[in-house]
């Protein structure tokens, strides 16, 4: 009797588990479906997206979040433009690190090699060693060195040679190597590269920077990269613009001196994006904040903290990646107010949409926030 009322007590206690597991599973298929149909109802989704808001009225959300965040913060002013290339190269010694360090990794790079044919020559552990303190120095310094490989190939190709390396472009980036560096998950990371160069109006009006990336020197005395392989058939960023602008490519690179990017200003946004990305060393987000900062672009770079907003803000799909928000975004951001929105939700997601423990209540953004209205309704 007693082995027969343990058993029927033992089914009791696995019946009872069982519908303790059903009852779980039952509130939270009814937390997804809350969670989705309150996404819908602030307008969730990115314009292409099934189910999502259409792109009108996308657009006038992200008109309205705008305007919310230039009452906080104000409109930043333009910075000062500075050379492509000095940009291009600031970029990516910002990213994983704060504007501080990048800062000075910057300003020892520039007082080390004054210019960039000598920081191509140099060793890799002379350029390793000017940017050390902005972090990640090995691969930056890697990524620099062939950066200015391709850029003095686009001064022999003014002379007619034919080169080629691995190319890309903006659809192949996440297949090869030399793309942006990982973004760190720390807070304190995530800026254009603007405070790295110091000088200029950098946008502190605005508290912030914008997207980071990193890569400085690192390659043999040679002035050889490593990893910058010629594969036949492939004409590298560099063939590219010869090839597209003939005499118009200024006389740069090993030929002229100092090296040069600034024919790129005669590009139109799509074109620089995919002669940028094809460069090793820089990917989307990099090119992106190249643009806006350095050339005065109406473009819309996506770093750390604005990918995690405009998911947070339903304005892009929730699993987007943040290459995928970059291409979502195109087309919802009001004309001319790219630099502004950039900069705003920057400073918005370091001092208060962070990415632990938001500061919900009281959120001036909470009326189109899908994810606190997603997070209350699941409570």
């Amino acid at each position: 009797m007693r082995k027969q009322g343990g058993k029927s007590g033992s089914g009791g206690a696995g019946a009872r588990g069982a519908r303790r597991r059903a009852g779980s599973s039952a509130k939270r298929r009814d937390r997804s479906t809350a969670g989705a149909k309150v996404h819908r109802a602030v307008g969730g989704g990115s314009a292409g997206s099934k189910g999502g808001a259409g792109p009108a009225r996308l657009r006038r959300k992200v008109s309205r979040i705008a305007d919310k965040l230039e009452e906080i913060y104000g409109r930043p002013h333009p910075p000062e433009q500075s050379p492509v290339l000095d940009q291009l190269v600031s970029a990516i010694l910002s990213q994983n690190t704060n504007d501080r360090n990048s800062g000075r990794a910057w300003r020892r790079l520039k007082d080390r090699f004054p210019s960039w044919r000598e920081a191509a020559a140099a060793p890799a552990s002379e350029t390793e060693e000017a940017i050390r303190v902005g972090g990640l120095a090995p691969s930056k310094s890697r990524r620099i060195k062939a950066l200015l490989e391709e850029v003095a190939r686009a001064g022999r190709g003014r002379d007619g040679s034919q080169d080629t390396c691995a190319g890309g472009g903006v659809a192949g980036l996440e297949n090869r190597a030399g793309g942006d560096l990982t973004e760190s998950p720390r807070e304190g990371a995530g800026g254009t590269g603007q405070a790295a160069k110091g000088g200029g109006s950098r946008t502190e009006a605005a508290g912030a920077g914008a997207g980071r990336e990193t890569a400085p020197a690192g390659g043999k005395s040679s002035g050889s990269v490593a990893g910058a392989s010629h594969q036949p058939g492939r004409t590298c960023a560099a063939g590219k613009a010869q090839a597209a602008h003939g005499a118009d490519v200024p006389s740069t690179g090993a030929a002229a001196g100092d090296f040069d990017l600034e024919f790129v200003r005669e590009m139109g946004n799509e074109e620089a994006m995919e002669f940028l990305t094809s460069m090793r060393g820089a990917g989307v987000k990099t090119a992106a904040v190249v643009l806006l900062f350095g050339m005065g672009r109406d473009v819309f770079p996506v770093d750390t903290h604005v990918h995690r907003l405009c998911r947070r803000l339903g304005l892009v799909e929730q699993g987007a990646s943040r290459d995928e928000t970059f291409r979502q975004m195109r087309g919802l951001v009001p004309e001319g107010r790219s630099l502004s929105l950039h900069l705003n939700l920057i400073r918005f997601g370091r001092e208060r949409c962070r990415k632990r423990n938001p500061l919900c209540d009281g959120c001036p953004l909470r009326r189109e926030c899908y994810y606190s209205k997603s997070s209350k309704s699941t409570r």
